[in-house]
């Protein structure tokens, strides 16, 4: 293809894009016909580089006086109402939500609002753009985050909407005796202007505005108050109801693909967010395929909140191939199974996600009860919520808006029936010392040091498992304190309950320690004494912490693949292309390893709660006293979480003893250091996954991602049959 006919191809796209919400000449919108819309997988939406707002907030404007009063004061309440309703209803963003990998979008109706503008008979793209900027001037939007709110504008009964540029005051007489040139085919360049009084309905775009320090971008739509052969006016709807039908249009077009006029202006397809091979926005092909019955799509769909049903126009959807109802999907999908021997997949065809079902509440470590405020578990939830949520952005920063294999279980859990867990174990003892060539004495020695625990902790103990060594004046070990409690919980902790840290630093380290030794002001330091040079309370080495088991979770869900097209799958492997972690230790590369073997099944991926990192008894086989009795787990005892999670273990001596833990023999050599022990316990975690072969996203290439999936890219992905 040469540069001047992909050039075409992208003209082609983002001008369709940004057609709006328009009906064809000669629709019917009055009586519907039964006949269903036939799959078209030819229009599903593909991702083209730009942005989308899983998270976003509308306010409307009312342009005109003539609001603020009855019959249009109390429409324009109803039209609030339904248009908020809408827009949050988890049934219709459940459809929107398929191209947003899984994850949960969230809409927030902000306050309308009338403006006291001058009466107008037609609207064009300059006026309204004008409208905005104005708008923007007077500071009715400085509360307002811009990156993600849209700005509706509803015009007053009567005014005409122009696509058109120019000045609508020079326009409004000789509008209506303009001719327009016969519709195009689609998928060739608009040439003709497009009004209201055509069908219509409203379109959404995106300003510049210059200010102080950054340019601010302001993200509008505007919608035409539908009757009498103005806009959209479906037979029998209140002209409020075709304004609602067509402010969720934009909406949902606005979300995914915000920067369409960008495109427009400078010609990069790279601005479109998600659209199809013809360019259609996720709310235009559902028109075009409906043809001469607007009635096929625009529906009143029962909702979960009030007014409990609502106006809306359907949303085109990738897993049916065609505009989808609220409950239509597992009917839809079945019937298009039954009707195609191939593969459903993400990506440029379809969408077979397992259903996600409501979210959970995710547990304290270990499923602690140490919380004494009421309020602190669910902000330990929205705390290590966000973890996951990072985690997901960070594997769209490959996939680009498609369905990430990982998911926050907070936010939904999928409801496939072949759910899987997958234990990863690997030993707490450092690989790294191991694999060092030193001798095993001096390996044991680094891991601790000489002088304390501190140094050796902070550098070398690297599994996720840390121990502190407490010796007698003669320099035999009496106690080994063992700890797997990642740093996060007790920054939490020390900000939302700070006598509770206290408390258990008194219980599990020395009744000796004081609020001052921990916190400065509200300020928590990790590294006090009490977990270095005196004790071990949680986990101090860098690359210990919950957020680095929940990221590298994530970042291995993404498949990668060698210069040849082939899948990597051996764990060195990939997480020297990846990066995921340290390639040299025990834990990061056998977690890599496990799930992205789920991944390469096609499996949907999480962590099993509660989300932490446990260690498992140590294995006593060749322990024995100075008289050769083999010890027992009397030795081991759990001091926090349970036997199958456990966060906290003492090694020491039972009371009934005459022996201390340096008076024991190890397969017959003395226990001189901690290591030894650690050596023999293994740490772990358990993933679990849902709906295998449901997911089929393409591999990539070692390194960062690239700005967008291409089509050779999703082309070239690896097959696999079910």
């Amino acid at each position: 293809m040469s540069d001047q006919s992909i050039l075409g191809y992208r003209l082609r796209g983002i001008v369709m894009a940004n057609r709006g919400v328009k009906a064809k000449k000669g629709t019917r919108i009055g009586q519907s016909s039964a006949a269903a819309i036939a799959p078209n997988s030819r229009e599903d939406l593909a991702f083209r580089g730009g942005r989308s707002l899983p998270n976003m907030s509308f306010k409307t404007f009312y342009v005109g006086k003539i609001w603020a009063k009855p019959p249009l004061s109390d429409a324009q309440r109803k039209l609030d109402l339904a248009l908020a309703a809408a827009m949050s209803d988890p049934a219709l963003n459940d459809i929107v939500g398929q191209y947003f990998a899984g994850s949960p979008i969230s809409t927030t109706a902000l306050p309308s609002a009338v403006l006291d503008v001058p009466a107008q008979d037609v609207f064009d793209k300059d006026d309204v753009q004008a409208l905005a900027k104005q708008l923007f001037m007077s500071g009715a939007l400085s509360a307002l985050d811009l990156k993600r709110c849209i700005i509706n504008f509803m015009l007053p009964p009567g005014a005409v909407l122009s696509s058109e540029g120019g000045s609508g005051a020079q326009r409004n007489r000789a509008h209506h005796q303009k001719k327009h040139v016969a519709r195009r085919r689609p998928g060739t360049p608009e040439v003709e202007e497009e009004s209201s009084k055509d069908g219509l309905g409203g379109y959404h775009g995106s300003i510049h505005i210059s200010s102080p320090g950054n340019p601010i971008t302001l993200l509008y739509s505007v919608a035409v108050w539908s009757e009498d052969g103005n806009g959209i006016a479906i037979q029998g709807w209140e002209p409020w109801e075709n304004a609602c039908a067509t402010l969720y249009h934009e909406l949902n077009e606005a979300r995914t693909d915000p920067d369409v006029e960008d495109a427009i202006r400078t010609g990069d397809v790279r601005f479109v967010g998600w659209n199809s091979a013809s360019g259609k926005e996720i709310g235009d092909a559902p028109i075009e395929e409906a043809g001469s019955d607007l009635l096929r799509v625009f529906k009143k769909v029962a909702i979960a909140a009030e007014p409990r049903t609502v106006p809306i126009q359907l949303m085109w959807s990738n897993r049916v191939h065609g505009p989808e109802a609220p409950g239509a999907a597992v009917a839809s999908m079945a019937l298009a199974s039954r009707a195609s021997a191939r593969i459903i997949s993400f990506g440029a065809s379809a969408a077979a996600q397992p259903a996600f079902g409501g979210g959970i509440v995710l547990s304290p470590p270990g499923n602690l009860t140490d919380f004494k405020k009421k309020d602190s578990g669910a902000k330990w939830n929205d705390f290590l919520s966000d973890f996951f949520d990072d985690a997901i952005k960070a594997t769209q920063a490959f996939l680009k808006g498609l369905p990430s294999q990982y998911y926050n279980p907070s936010k939904g859990t999928p409801s496939a029936p072949d759910q899987a867990e997958q234990p990863i174990k690997w030993p707490g003892f450092p690989r790294l010392l191991e694999n060092s060539g030193l001798p095993q004495d001096e390996q044991f020695r680094l891991a601790e040091s000489i002088s304390g625990t501190s140094i050796g902790r902070h550098r070398f103990q690297d599994e996720y498992l840390e121990w502190f060594v407490t010796r007698d004046n003669a320099g035999k070990i009496t106690r080994i304190d063992f700890t797997c409690e990642g740093p996060e919980y007790w920054e939490f902790l020390a900000d939302n309950e700070p006598d509770v840290l206290l408390a258990l630093y008194q219980k599990h380290i020395s009744p000796d320690v004081k609020r001052s030794d921990l916190l400065t002001g509200k300020q928590y330091n990790p590294l006090n004494v009490w977990n270095t040079t005196r004790g071990a309370m949680h986990l101090i080495q860098p690359a210990n912490s919950l957020n680095a088991e929940v990221r590298i979770a994530g970042d291995a869900t993404i498949l990668r693949k060698n210069p040849d097209g082939s899948l990597k799958t051996e764990a060195q492997d990939l997480i020297d292309c990846a990066g995921f972690g340290e390639a040299g230790r025990a834990s990061d590369p056998h977690i890599g390893d496990l799930v992205n073997t789920l991944a390469r099944d096609g499996y949907v991926i999480s962590i099993k709660d509660p989300v932490g990192l446990y260690m498992s008894r140590p294995r006593l086989v060749g322990f024995t006293t100075p008289d050769q009795k083999p010890i027992t787990q009397d030795w081991f005892k759990i001091a926090r979480g349970s036997e199958t999670h456990i966060l906290r273990g003492v090694f020491q001596a039972p009371a009934s003893s005459p022996f201390v833990v340096g008076d024991l023999l190890i397969g017959g050599v003395p226990l001189a250091f901690g290591g030894q022990v650690a050596k023999v316990i293994d740490m772990g975690l358990t993933g679990v996954a849902h709906g295998k072969g449901t997911v089929s996203n393409p591999a990539f290439p070692c390194g960062q991602p690239d700005r967008a999936i291409t089509a050779s890219a999703m082309a070239s992905r690896p097959r696999r049959s079910r």
